[in-house]
């Protein structure tokens, strides 16, 4: 909870059915940053799955969706290069200065799509 509080941005990185639960426990703990932006990775949530960021520390929202599957970590590190990613989630969180950035610099291209967006490309 330390390095989450130090950050300006925080990806939540595990596991898809934890997200929930780690967002929260590090929202009761105040362990993010007001105005930090809170974000993940997993294609089958929005950004409301973060939403204790929010409501406890005052965070930005937002999601990251690589439009490519990793199943090792060796994938991945030679597969995102040049794959696109849906950022969706608070309008200052997609903004170019923060997720956006975020994945021009793993060489992706990004393209921003709405919460609703999100939510029907899950299924």
């Amino acid at each position: 909870s330390e390095a989450a509080s130090k950050g300006q941005l925080v990806l939540l990185t595990v596991p898809d059915d934890a997200i929930a639960r780690v967002c929260q426990e590090l929202s009761a703990a105040g362990a993010f940053a007001a105005g930090a932006v809170v974000a993940h990775c997993c294609g089958a949530l929005g950004s409301d799955a973060l939403a204790p960021a929010r409501d406890r520390c005052g965070c930005l929202l937002g999601s990251i969706h690589p439009l490519q599957t990793f199943p090792t970590a060796a994938s991945a590190i030679s597969h995102l290069p040049g794959s696109w990613c849906f950022c969706e989630g608070d309008s200052s969180a997609v903004a170019e200065s923060s997720i956006r950035r975020e994945a021009a610099s793993c060489a992706c291209s990004a393209a921003s799509i709405s919460p609703l967006t999100a939510a029907r490309n899950a299924f």
